[in-house]
């Protein structure tokens, strides 16, 4: 019941079922203290991370989304598990970092904040292990949580160091 009239069950899982709109109907289940009419089948950390994930950036639809592993971490305080996706676009892209997360220790419940949350855009490399370059967008995500991290790496920062260093050379 929503406002007090009756919606059918399939109605909501219906939309569950569809990873760009399962986080989003979850944050509004629980806005209005009604988490208990979410689909208990798409209730999980993964289907909620690879959901909030997808809604990070406006493309309209992702030809590939896999987990590559969760990792836990303390950020702020809080601890929980952070999801890392690679993605594509475009079938014929390279696959690309996607990190989701903070979701709660106890492997049972789900968080539908958005707090560490990015489509890097940046590729993954045949030539680097996987786990290190996760680590270093991770990194840059918890840095660009910080006031002034925020400002060190935006793109003109980066560049603007990366000009000093070339003309030291």
């Amino acid at each position: 019941m929503v406002n007090n009239k009756k919606v059918p069950d399939t109605l909501f899982s219906n939309i569950a079922s569809q990873d760009k709109y399962r986080a989003k109907l979850y944050a509004m289940l629980e806005k209005i203290h009604r988490k208990d009419l979410f689909p208990a089948r798409y209730k999980n950390q993964e289907d909620i991370a690879r959901s909030i994930l997808l809604n990070d950036k406006s493309y309209k639809e992702f030809a590939d989304l896999k987990l590559v592993s969760k990792e836990m971490m303390q950020v702020k305080g809080d601890k929980g598990l952070v999801y890392l996706f690679k993605y594509k676009i475009n079938k014929d892209d390279d696959w690309k970092m996607g990190i989701s997360g903070l979701q709660p220790v106890n492997s049972s419940e789900v968080n539908s904040s958005e707090k560490l949350v990015r489509l890097t855009d940046k590729k993954l490399k045949a030539s680097e292990p996987v786990n290190e370059q996760f680590e270093q967008q991770l990194k840059r995500l918890l840095f660009s949580q910080h006031k002034g991290g925020r400002q060190f790496f935006d793109g003109s920062s980066i560049n603007m160091f990366s000009e000093m260093f070339e003309d030291q050379q």
